[in-house]
Protein backbone atom coordinates (compact mmCIF):
# COMPACT_ATOMS: atom_id res chain seq x y z
CA UNK A 1 0.00 0.00 0.00
CA UNK A 2 1.42 3.38 -1.03
CA UNK A 3 1.78 6.20 1.46
CA UNK A 4 -0.06 9.43 0.72
CA UNK A 5 3.25 11.29 0.50
CA UNK A 6 4.43 8.91 -2.24
CA UNK A 7 1.34 9.78 -4.25
CA UNK A 8 1.77 13.54 -3.93
CA UNK A 9 5.57 13.65 -4.32
CA UNK A 10 5.39 14.18 -8.11
CA UNK A 11 3.05 17.11 -7.51
CA UNK A 12 5.38 18.57 -4.89
CA UNK A 13 8.44 18.24 -7.14
CA UNK A 14 6.67 20.07 -9.98
CA UNK A 15 5.19 22.81 -7.76
CA UNK A 16 6.28 26.39 -8.00
CA UNK A 17 5.14 29.60 -6.41
CA UNK A 18 3.48 31.41 -9.28
CA UNK A 19 2.70 34.90 -8.09
CA UNK A 20 0.07 33.98 -5.50
CA UNK A 21 -1.48 36.54 -3.24
CA UNK A 22 0.26 37.90 -0.18
CA UNK A 23 -0.60 35.74 2.79
CA UNK A 24 0.70 36.70 6.19
CA UNK A 25 -0.69 37.42 9.65
CA UNK A 26 -1.45 41.10 8.97
CA UNK A 27 -3.11 40.34 5.65
CA UNK A 28 -5.34 37.73 7.31
CA UNK A 29 -6.28 40.16 10.10
CA UNK A 30 -7.38 42.72 7.50
CA UNK A 31 -9.44 40.13 5.64
CA UNK A 32 -11.06 38.84 8.82
CA UNK A 33 -11.78 42.38 10.00
CA UNK A 34 -13.68 43.04 6.79
CA UNK A 35 -15.59 39.77 6.80
CA UNK A 36 -16.44 39.77 10.50
CA UNK A 37 -17.55 43.41 10.77
CA UNK A 38 -21.19 42.43 11.22
CA UNK A 39 -22.48 39.25 12.90
CA UNK A 40 -24.21 36.90 10.48
CA UNK A 41 -25.83 34.81 13.21
CA UNK A 42 -28.09 36.11 15.93
CA UNK A 43 -30.30 35.04 18.80
CA UNK A 44 -29.95 31.63 20.41
CA UNK A 45 -27.94 30.23 17.50
CA UNK A 46 -25.24 32.89 18.05
CA UNK A 47 -24.79 31.62 21.62
CA UNK A 48 -24.91 27.95 20.62
CA UNK A 49 -22.36 28.28 17.81
CA UNK A 50 -18.70 28.33 18.69
CA UNK A 51 -16.42 31.17 17.78
CA UNK A 52 -15.23 30.75 14.18
CA UNK A 53 -12.08 28.85 13.32
CA UNK A 54 -9.68 31.46 11.90
CA UNK A 55 -6.40 30.49 10.27
CA UNK A 56 -3.08 32.00 11.21
CA UNK A 57 0.13 31.54 9.28
CA UNK A 58 3.71 31.15 10.44
CA UNK A 59 6.40 33.33 8.85
CA UNK A 60 7.66 30.18 7.12
CA UNK A 61 4.39 30.07 5.12
CA UNK A 62 5.49 33.17 3.17
CA UNK A 63 8.74 31.61 2.01
CA UNK A 64 7.63 28.02 1.62
CA UNK A 65 7.92 26.47 -1.83
CA UNK A 66 5.00 24.12 -1.13
CA UNK A 67 1.96 25.37 0.74
CA UNK A 68 -0.69 22.84 1.65
CA UNK A 69 -4.21 23.61 2.85
CA UNK A 70 -6.12 20.60 4.15
CA UNK A 71 -9.85 21.19 4.52
CA UNK A 72 -11.95 19.10 6.85
CA UNK A 73 -15.69 19.02 7.38
CA UNK A 74 -16.22 20.78 10.70
CA UNK A 75 -14.77 21.60 14.06
CA UNK A 76 -16.16 19.71 17.05
CA UNK A 77 -15.88 22.62 19.45
CA UNK A 78 -13.76 25.73 19.13
CA UNK A 79 -13.13 28.67 21.39
CA UNK A 80 -10.86 29.90 24.15
CA UNK A 81 -11.40 30.62 27.83
CA UNK A 82 -9.25 33.00 29.85
CA UNK A 83 -6.16 30.98 30.75
CA UNK A 84 -6.47 28.34 28.01
CA UNK A 85 -3.16 28.04 26.16
CA UNK A 86 -1.97 30.97 28.33
CA UNK A 87 -4.50 33.32 26.69
CA UNK A 88 -4.67 36.53 28.70
CA UNK A 89 -7.92 37.88 27.36
CA UNK A 90 -11.65 37.47 27.57
CA UNK A 91 -13.42 34.18 27.02
CA UNK A 92 -14.29 33.79 23.36
CA UNK A 93 -16.16 30.50 23.14
CA UNK A 94 -19.35 31.42 21.29
CA UNK A 95 -20.03 33.25 18.07
CA UNK A 96 -21.71 35.97 20.14
CA UNK A 97 -18.65 36.34 22.43
CA UNK A 98 -16.43 36.51 19.36
CA UNK A 99 -18.15 39.77 18.37
CA UNK A 100 -18.71 41.15 21.88
CA UNK A 101 -15.17 40.58 23.20
CA UNK A 102 -13.49 43.22 21.05
CA UNK A 103 -10.63 40.74 20.59
CA UNK A 104 -12.32 37.90 18.75
CA UNK A 105 -10.05 37.86 15.71
CA UNK A 106 -6.92 38.11 17.84
CA UNK A 107 -8.17 35.34 20.16
CA UNK A 108 -9.04 32.91 17.37
CA UNK A 109 -5.78 33.45 15.50
CA UNK A 110 -3.91 32.94 18.80
CA UNK A 111 -5.87 29.73 19.41
CA UNK A 112 -5.06 28.45 15.90
CA UNK A 113 -1.32 28.81 16.60
CA UNK A 114 -1.48 27.36 20.11
CA UNK A 115 -3.71 24.47 19.05
CA UNK A 116 -0.76 23.44 16.87
CA UNK A 117 -2.50 20.82 14.78
CA UNK A 118 -4.04 19.10 17.85
CA UNK A 119 -0.58 18.53 19.37
CA UNK A 120 -1.84 18.60 22.97
CA UNK A 121 -4.89 16.42 22.28
CA UNK A 122 -3.62 12.85 21.78
CA UNK A 123 -7.07 11.33 21.27
CA UNK A 124 -8.05 13.97 18.72
CA UNK A 125 -4.64 13.69 17.05
CA UNK A 126 -5.35 10.02 16.29
CA UNK A 127 -8.53 10.83 14.34
CA UNK A 128 -8.58 10.03 10.60
CA UNK A 129 -8.41 13.74 9.71
CA UNK A 130 -5.31 14.46 11.79
CA UNK A 131 -3.56 11.24 10.75
CA UNK A 132 -4.05 12.18 7.09
CA UNK A 133 -2.98 15.75 7.82
CA UNK A 134 0.23 14.54 9.48
CA UNK A 135 0.99 12.22 6.58
CA UNK A 136 0.36 14.88 3.94
CA UNK A 137 2.42 17.51 5.72
CA UNK A 138 5.34 15.28 6.74
CA UNK A 139 7.78 16.15 3.91
CA UNK A 140 9.98 18.99 5.22
CA UNK A 141 9.38 21.20 2.18
CA UNK A 142 5.64 21.40 2.95
CA UNK A 143 4.18 24.22 5.04
CA UNK A 144 0.70 23.08 6.10
CA UNK A 145 -2.49 24.83 7.18
CA UNK A 146 -5.87 23.32 7.96
CA UNK A 147 -9.40 24.60 7.95
CA UNK A 148 -12.96 23.33 7.81
CA UNK A 149 -15.95 23.87 5.55
CA UNK A 150 -17.92 24.73 8.69
CA UNK A 151 -15.80 27.04 10.81
CA UNK A 152 -18.12 26.94 13.82
CA UNK A 153 -19.39 24.01 15.81
CA UNK A 154 -22.93 23.94 17.18
CA UNK A 155 -23.64 22.88 20.75
CA UNK A 156 -19.99 21.72 21.02
CA UNK A 157 -20.38 19.28 18.19
CA UNK A 158 -21.37 18.62 14.63
CA UNK A 159 -23.26 21.18 12.59
CA UNK A 160 -24.52 18.28 10.49
CA UNK A 161 -25.89 16.30 13.45
CA UNK A 162 -26.84 19.08 15.88
CA UNK A 163 -28.74 21.51 13.66
CA UNK A 164 -32.28 21.68 12.41
CA UNK A 165 -32.58 22.35 8.66
CA UNK A 166 -33.15 26.05 9.36
CA UNK A 167 -30.11 26.27 11.69
CA UNK A 168 -28.02 24.40 9.14
CA UNK A 169 -28.98 26.90 6.41
CA UNK A 170 -28.21 29.85 8.68
CA UNK A 171 -24.83 28.46 9.71
CA UNK A 172 -23.96 27.72 6.06
CA UNK A 173 -24.94 31.26 5.03
CA UNK A 174 -22.86 32.70 7.89
CA UNK A 175 -19.69 31.29 6.34
CA UNK A 176 -20.51 32.27 2.75
CA UNK A 177 -18.23 34.93 1.38
CA UNK A 178 -15.33 33.95 3.62
CA UNK A 179 -13.24 32.48 0.83
CA UNK A 180 -10.23 33.69 -1.06
CA UNK A 181 -12.34 34.50 -4.09
CA UNK A 182 -14.54 36.89 -2.10
CA UNK A 183 -11.89 38.37 0.20
CA UNK A 184 -9.46 39.89 -2.26
CA UNK A 185 -7.81 42.98 -0.83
Amino acid sequence: MQKITDLISPIIRSSQITGGEEMNKEHLKRLYSRFYRIPKLEGVLATECSAPLLLDVNPSWETSQVRLLVVGQETMGWGIDDGDYNWQGPTVSSYKEFFESGRGIEAMMYLYQKFNFAASQPENRRSPFWRAFQELSSPPEIEPLWSNLFRCSVRNGSVIRNCSKDEFRKSWRAREGCSGRNLRS
